[in-house]
């Protein structure tokens, strides 16, 4: 067990999502030893399992990861009988260390790691060649180190700071740097301000210290994503998709990060282009339902030879009228309906349709989904020689399953667009 008081790690990794398990730990296992040699240290798994109370193989799963990750990076060490040793790790890249000191390192932790000699303790093992000449040996004794000659002294190698560290990054950083100055972030936090609906009633003290407690990346989501909240709160004609007329306090929205509350799929949407996709398909077929279930048209008059269809009544005047309210009533699933080569889908139905499921059209599921458009009036889409259709995800073949899986589709809708903005 070390008595380290402290382990030192890249603080990037904290956050990375690709970490599981145990990867932490034993991360911060190995950052306990940072400080020797060059940042590597030569730990055994298996004790390392006893440490964190584990299964060896959950250790050496961690390792991997991390190593891929690029977290750690690991020198193999095979015994001279072939079978696995401890190895060497560092937690982060530095200057490559050359391999005459590895040799070096490997002599020094024979004892811990190898078997003692039987000719006796120090005498050299066979097998293991003799130190190299470019290596120094430590020193003899505890007297004082021999005086520094007049050069520059050296730079102490950093284990946490790679010395190939891009421009890119180091551009990025003094680019944030300059962001985060006490300047930038009133300048930042006045501009925001300014545009909230509650700016004039607000309390100035209480919002700038909200401002300043969010953290860089959460300041600029908010710039980022405060626009399409406010856009879904109060919509374009000052009553928006979840029907309030009022926003709450700058300082309160500040403090409870409400932006992170808009959907992911909003956010694809007002940052994404809308992409083009074939009839049938999973975002085709949703924006075809995200236009049933929205506001419906009042259609236009009949011509005069259909109200004459109409006036005689019986079953073609029913059909009339229904065709009627199916092309007009919803004239962009008509359209839809009409084209072959594809249609542009916005970026928040492709994001909830992705759950569509493909069915062949003699399925009982495409048996009820058509008639649950006969008993709502829509029109089912001419299929020609098409036999699959993406359709919401049902649970069975009967009418009960597609109406619950439309209505779920409907709930989707509502997160993203609203009560008022269905399609």
């Amino acid at each position: 067990m070390s008595d380290a008081r402290f382990s030192i790690i890249p603080g990037w990794i904290v956050t990375d999502p690709r970490l599981k398990g145990r990867d932490l730990q034993v991360l911060c296992l190995l950052g306990r030893h940072t400080s020797r040699k060059h940042g590597w240290c030569r730990r055994s798994q298996v004790k390392m399992a006893e440490e964190l109370s584990c299964a060896r193989s959950t250790v050496q799963a961690s390792i991997d990861r991390l190593v891929e990750i690029g977290g750690v990076e690991r020198r193999e060490v095979i015994s001279e009988n072939g079978r696995d040793s401890a190895h060497w790790y560092r937690v982060v890249y530095d200057i490559e260390t050359p391999e005459a000191v590895f040799d070096g390192w490997d002599r020094s932790d024979a004892e811990e790691f190898n078997p003692i000699s039987a000719e006796g303790e120090g005498a050299t093992p066979a097998g293991i060649p003799a130190p190299p000449a470019d290596i120094s040996a430590p020193p003899a004794g505890s007297g004082s180190a021999p005086p520094a000659d007049s050069g520059p002294a050296p730079i102490n190698d950093s284990c946490l700071t790679p010395d190939d560290l891009p421009r890119e990054k180091a551009h990025a950083r003094d680019e944030t740097d300059e962001e985060e100055s006490p300047k930038a972030l009133e300048r930042r936090f006045r501009q925001w301000w300014s545009r909230w609906p509650t700016f004039e009633a607000d309390d100035e003290t209480r919002t700038r210290s909200a401002w300043n407690s969010l953290s860089p990346q959460q300041r600029r989501e908010c710039e980022e994503k405060t626009p399409i909240w406010l856009e879904r709160v109060l919509g374009k004609g000052g009553k928006g998709g979840m029907g309030r007329t009022m926003v709450k306090k700058a300082s309160t929205y500040l403090t409870q990060r409400m932006w992170e509350r808009v959907p992911d799929a909003v956010l694809q949407a007002a940052t994404n282009p809308p992409t083009l996709h074939k009839p049938f398909s999973k975002a085709w077929q949703g924006r075809v339902y995200a236009v049933l279930l929205g506001p419906e048209r009042s259609p236009p008059p009949m011509t005069r030879t259909l109200e004459a269809v109409v006036r005689g009544g019986g079953p073609m005047a029913d059909l009339v009228r229904k065709q009627h309210r199916q092309q007009h009533a919803w004239p962009d699933v008509a359209r839809m309906y009409g084209e072959r080569q594809g249609t542009a889908i916005p970026a928040d139905i492709v994001a909830i349709s992705e759950d569509f499921r493909s069915y062949h059209v003699g399925s009982p599921e495409v048996a009820a989904w058509r008639r649950l458009h006969d008993r709502m009036g829509w029109a089912w889409p001419d299929m020609g020689k098409a036999e699959w259709i993406c359709l919401p995800p049902t649970s069975g073949g009967d009418d009960d399953a597609a109406l619950a899986a439309l209505e779920r589709y409907r709930d989707k809708l509502r997160e993203v667009r609203g009560d008022e903005h269905a399609a």
